[in-house]
């Protein structure tokens, strides 16, 4: 949308709407909540695989493709917790434990991959700095915790602007 290119977005978007309407005729009356599950998460993929290859191929912006697929192995080793957590009891419990152990397999996972650059926690610190001050501690001690950097600085200068991209100036 940046580059005055709303139009795509509003194309994917209908595109990926009518493929949910035809799911939900065709996939989910005969697979049920696990097809309803199976065909939004096939939707979603295919809206961002094409969102990336228009980033990529034909505006020419860089995509970090290491990070994310260090964010993308976080998320799985999350939702493999979670579900893990839903096999040792049932009812509410299991919920409430999956959803515990999910955060805390998703931040580990997120630390230990170095998923989190010091450059982006730095520009969600300034995204922060509007909070309220018990808010804006909590964002900082997270933001050290998964990216290990602290409010000083850390390893990396603090950018300008949140929307500064890691390639300006070079």
């Amino acid at each position: 949308m940046a580059m005055d290119r709303s139009d795509v977005i509003f194309a994917t978007g209908l595109v990926l709407a009518i493929f949910s309407i035809i799911a939900g005729f065709t996939v989910i009356p005969t697979y049920g909540l696990i097809g309803a599950a199976w065909a939004r998460a096939a939707i979603q993929i295919c809206g961002v695989a094409f969102g990336s290859w228009f980033l990529f191929r034909r505006l020419h912006f860089p995509l970090p493709f290491a990070g994310l697929l260090r964010l993308l192995l976080a998320a799985a080793l999350c939702g493999i917790a979670a579900r893990a957590c839903m096999w040792l009891t049932t009812g509410v419990t299991s919920l409430v434990l999956a959803v515990i152990g999910g955060v805390v397999a998703y931040a580990i996972a997120v630390r230990v991959l170095h998923g989190l650059h010091p450059p982006d926690a730095d520009r969600l610190r300034l995204l922060c700095r509007g909070f309220p001050a018990v808010l804006r501690e909590i964002c900082e001690r997270g933001l050290q915790l998964l990216a290990g950097t602290s409010a000083a600085g850390g390893p990396a200068a603090v950018p300008a602007s949140p929307l500064r991209s890691v390639s300006d100036g070079d």
